[in-house]
């Protein structure tokens, strides 16, 4: 498989699709984190602590960690925000008159 780098890396994301579509949907980010992405920063922290003969291949492990890090504090700040508590949604703000107060009343018409 190393022969081929694109074929080798198809053929594992395939895997790693099958293997999340046998989760409960409700479960997928939380099995995505802990199976697939947390194992990859902590082999790639791993590998940044080695040191290389080659400078390059240093930056490139160190860029690699760096990034794996980012995916993995962003999609687990997503993962732990509530869905009552996140909203990408405005607040409807009625447009009641000044004597109305902009209550749900003055939408509906209702006279106080």
């Amino acid at each position: 498989m190393m022969e081929n780098g694109h074929a080798h890396f198809i053929t594992q994301r395939s895997r790693q699709i099958d293997q999340l579509a046998r989760v409960p949907e409700g479960r997928r980010a939380e099995h995505f984190l802990l199976h697939d992405l947390d194992p990859a920063v902590r082999s790639l922290r791993q590998a940044a602590k080695l040191k290389y003969s080659d400078d390059g291949v240093q930056k490139l492990v160190g860029d690699a960690k760096a990034r794996l890090t980012r995916l993995r504090d962003a999609l687990g700040a997503l993962h732990g925000v509530d869905a009552g508590e996140f909203s990408c949604s405005r607040v409807p703000a009625f447009r009641g008159g000044a004597g109305r107060g902009g209550t749900a009343a003055a939408v509906v018409g209702w006279q106080s």
